[in-house]
């Protein structure tokens, strides 16, 4: 039960992560950054306990840091050369 809906606020952030990504909504992108860090963190933190138990978190650890360092470059560059994947409307 709890890997359950542990996978579905995992699906439910991630299409929040594409969308904001899509819509190139830094200000949500700096919100979600709010769980991106902490998770990096708990995995980092609780990836030896795992090993001696005979589990591996070093991939997920891999994951997270990588989305870490990409919502915080999209988050925060100023340059605005990424723009919405969609053609806005004009009227």
């Amino acid at each position: 039960m709890m890997w359950g809906l542990w996978g579905i606020n995992h699906v439910f952030l991630s299409v929040l992560k594409v969308i904001a990504v899509r819509e190139n909504d830094q200000k949500m992108m700096k919100m979600l950054l709010w769980t991106v860090a902490p998770t990096l963190y708990f995995l980092a933190a609780n990836n030896a306990g795992m090993k001696a138990a005979g589990g591996d978190m070093t991939g997920f650890v891999v994951i997270i840091a990588l989305q870490m360092i990409s919502l915080s470059y999209l988050a925060f560059k100023s340059d605005g050369r990424r723009r919405s994947s969609r053609a806005r409307k004009t009227r």
